[in-house]
C-alpha cells in the first residue's frame, strides 16, 4: 500500500460512524484496523496499548480523537 493511502479504510470508517459515536465517546480516542474497532479510551496511551495489543504494534492502525469539530493544526 502506498503512504498516501495508508490507514484510508480506517479513516473513512470513522467518517461514516463519527455522527454515531459522538453522544456517548466525545473526546474519547477511538483504536480502528479497517474496520475492526479496539475500543474508546479516555487518553492517546490507553488507546495506543489497545491497539498494538489487539492489533500488533507492527501493523497499522488509527488511532483518531472523536471529536464533533475537528482541531485545524497548522504547520509552518
Amino acid at each position: 500500500m502506498t503512504p498516501n493511502r495508508l490507514l484510508e479504510t480506517e479513516l473513512a470508517f470513522y467518517e461514516l460512524h463519527k455522527k454515531e459515536w459522538i453522544p456517548e465517546h466525545e473526546t474519547k480516542f477511538i483504536v480502528i484496523a479497517g474496520t475492526s474497532i479496539a475500543g474508546f479510551y479516555t487518553d492517546y496511551e490507553a488507546a495506543w496499548d489497545a491497539g498494538a495489543r489487539q492489533f500488533g504494534a507492527e501493523s497499522p492502525f488509527l488511532i483518531k480523537q472523536v471529536c464533533s469539530v475537528e482541531p485545524v493544526y497548522y504547520v509552518y
